[in-house]
């Protein structure tokens, strides 16, 4: 979706539930397709070694953001994530369904909090799992920024991060919708003129943040670095 598209979408949005005077009458909507997602590493002391150090931190990456509805368990509404990472595959062609399994958890039905802080929370873990390498994202504790201007698009939580038996603890803030290439012009995570930046919002460069891509000539997908604009302050990171 073109971000100009979507942030007019989300400002509809936030001029509707300013209009009812509640949060709560926008229920819980999250904000799809890419967000950019910081990891920061909990407590290096208390980590297994191997977790801390640049061949093997993570810092970030791209995630994908999904809100389901499922109509058979009384409408239960879940959130999924796919991690930019978890597609990594040297093919031939894209990673298989087979080889990438989901789970997502379950989303609450209305935020709480008070009203310029309010949040919908996911009361059970959503994972990512690669069944061919053994790698495990599992991100635990999530919880959605829902106000009257930022609807679903700011979201914080905890990731254990499994690679070769290891597994790692982190913190996680992320944002919707990307910014793109912050690394050369900090401004870039200001909100201004022709900005999709959220003034609410306080970010702040991620250098490291890493995507995917896809080469059709090599039929592989690979890892490269895409510096994006993430929160800067824990939960929920507003001016």
């Amino acid at each position: 979706m073109n971000n100009k598209i979507a942030i007019a979408v989300v400002a509809s949005a936030g001029m509707l539930a300013a209009s009812c005077g509640s949060v709560s009458s926008v229920g819980c909507p999250v904000q799809r397709i890419t967000w950019a997602a910081q990891y920061i590493l909990k407590d290096a002391s208390a980590q297994p070694t191997g977790c801390a150090g640049a061949a093997s931190q993570l810092y970030g990456e791209r995630i994908g953001v999904q809100r389901y509805n499922i109509p058979l368990q009384n409408g239960t509404d879940v959130v999924g994530i796919r991690p930019a990472l978890a597609s990594v595959y040297a093919g031939p062609g894209p990673i298989g369904g087979d080889k990438l399994v989901f789970t997502a958890g379950k989303l609450s039905d209305e935020p709480t909090g008070p009203e310029n802080a309010a949040y919908c929370s996911v009361s059970t873990d959503i994972v990512a799992e690669r069944t061919d390498t053994g790698e495990k994202w599992v991100y635990s504790n999530v919880k959605i920024l829902v106000t009257a201007s930022a609807p679903g698009s700011l979201l914080a939580g905890d990731l254990a991060y499994t690679n070769g038996g290891v597994t790692c603890n982190y913190e996680v803030r992320a944002v919707w919708p990307l910014t793109g290439d912050c690394s050369g012009d900090p401004s870039v995570c200001e909100a201004g003129a022709g900005s999709t930046v959220n003034p609410d919002f306080d970010l702040t460069c991620e250098p490291n943040l890493k995507s995917s891509a896809y080469s059709g000539s090599t039929k592989a997908t690979t890892a490269k670095t895409s510096p994006d604009c993430v929160p800067a302050k824990a939960f929920p990171s507003l001016r």
